[in-house]
């Protein structure tokens, strides 16, 4: 007597199918909603939707062990791991419904403020404008150019760990600050088109008091990068400390002196040399 093997139904195989399919979608899903997370951190940069993108991933590639029985032989940890990824919806779900105090998303960029100084009726710097002048015309040296010519420290507005950004903010808020949003504004536009030489005073009109970003447009634009070699070699400066080029290395040297109460001594051979000084392009 023979046995007779019994094939599944057409309802087992379609049971399998619906099974697989669904698990499928819920993987494709899953996949989307990495995506989403990674999107929205990429766009608006905050560490609440980090530490929303670092939950989802976790919690996918723990699904994907549980399904290959990877986590069966870990024990408490499994425990461990469901309390943080916990942690990290719960963290994420209050920063987004109470948003203050949670993320480090960059800060506003000031509203226009009132021309300060040299002020007309009726007249304002649009900060927003300066921001995105600065933001999408400049560079980090010439962000450093202008943080010298306001005359702030570099401490006070570089940090590692900010973007380019938030240091622009903080640069204008600073300006703010201290009276110097017109200042800043027309540093900005003498970066983007720099005065020729000829325009600039003559070297004895230099002095102690003149504006610091006078001093640097004067170096930059009536010297050549061996000029300002020659210039540091007078004043005991190393030239192999410094870096960059000729823009670089001018400011480079003004710190320099300025921390050591040595600007005398720079305007005094400017003075002894001016007559003899060649304007030059400006690199």
């Amino acid at each position: 007597m023979t046995m007779r093997v019994e094939r599944p139904s057409i309802v087992v195989y379609a049971t399998r199918l619906y099974v697989k399919l669904t698990h499928m979608w819920l993987w494709i899903i899953r996949f989307i909603i990495v995506l989403l997370f990674l999107l929205i951190f990429v766009i608006r940069g905050s560490r609440i939707w980090g530490i929303g993108l670092l939950t989802v991933s976790l919690m996918v590639l723990l699904d994907a062990a549980r399904v290959r029985g990877v986590l069966d032989e870990i024990g408490y940890f499994d425990y461990v791991l469901g309390g943080m990824l916990a942690g990290g919806a719960f963290l994420w779900l209050v920063g987004l419904l109470w948003p203050t105090g949670m993320t480090d998303a960059l800060p506003s960029v000031p509203t226009a403020q009132p021309l300060r100084g040299r002020a007309t009726k009726n007249k304002a710097f649009d900060s927003q404008m300066i921001f995105e002048q600065i933001r999408t015309n400049l560079s980090p040296d010439d962000v450093r150019d202008l943080i010298f010519d306001l005359d702030l420290k570099e401490n006070d507005v570089l940090n590692p760990a900010l973007d380019m950004p938030s240091v622009i903010v903080g640069l204008l808020n600073m300006a703010e600050e201290t009276g110097q949003t017109g200042t800043l504004a027309l540093a900005v536009e003498r970066i983007l088109t720099p005065l020729p030489a000829e325009s600039l005073p003559r070297a004895e009109k230099l002095s102690a008091e003149s504006p610091p970003s006078l001093l640097r447009q004067y170096l930059v634009a009536t010297h050549s990068l061996a000029e300002l070699e020659a210039v540091a070699a007078k004043l005991g400066i190393d030239w192999e400390n410094l870096n960059g080029g000729k823009k670089q290395r001018a400011r480079q040297i003004l710190l320099h002196l300025k921390r050591r109460n040595q600007l005398d001594e720079l305007l005094a051979y400017l003075h002894k040399t001016g007559e003899e000084t060649v304007p030059v392009a400006s690199a």
